[in-house]
């Protein structure tokens, strides 16, 4: 009896080993940041990606783990846009008055100016949590910016079209 207990057990800790080595091939195939907070909004996992980036920009991602999300992204990154909307909807995460949101983001790294698309949500289950990921959207943003100034000019001239300065007299 103490034989089977014992293979039990042995079965149950290599299932479980197997589930959390799956878990992170999971999230390290993802292209996009994923970050997974704890219930107080401390971070608890980095994805390979995720590492990766903090890597590049400088940043040592051991000293990120166990520590506050929204206070690291306000201190490590300008977020010249969004910054604040993107801390508030953290912390209703956290507060229990939100269960997901996404925006999109504009930060500053050292490799220049990226536009994140962000997406989080509040996991189910004993350990609750939330998983926030992040999406690199920067060309979207540029070719956004283009056809809205294309929008704006006469091809031939260069000059502002009827568009262009009914935005600006507006």
């Amino acid at each position: 009896a103490i034989l089977a207990d014992v293979s039990e057990a042995t079965a149950l800790a290599e299932t479980v080993q197997n589930a959390a080595t799956f878990s992170r091939a999971i999230m390290d195939t993802v292209a996009g940041l994923i970050v997974v907070l704890d219930k107080n909004g401390s971070i608890s996992r980095l994805n390979r990606a995720a590492l990766l980036t903090l890597e590049s920009n400088g940043v040592d991602p051991a000293d990120w783990l166990g520590e506050s999300y929204v206070g690291l992204i306000r201190t490590a990154f300008y977020l010249p846009s969004g910054g604040h909307e993107l801390a508030s909807n953290v912390r209703e995460l956290v507060a229990g008055t939100r269960r997901q949101f996404d925006l999109d983001l504009s930060v500053q790294l050292e490799v220049g100016s990226r536009w994140f698309h962000i997406v989080a949500r509040t996991m189910e289950g004993s350990d609750q949590g939330f998983v926030i990921s992040h999406r690199d959207i920067t060309a979207r943003k540029v070719q956004e910016d283009s056809l809205r100034k294309q929008a704006q000019r006469d091809p031939l001239t260069g000059l502002a079209n009827r568009a262009g300065l009914s935005d600006r007299l507006l």
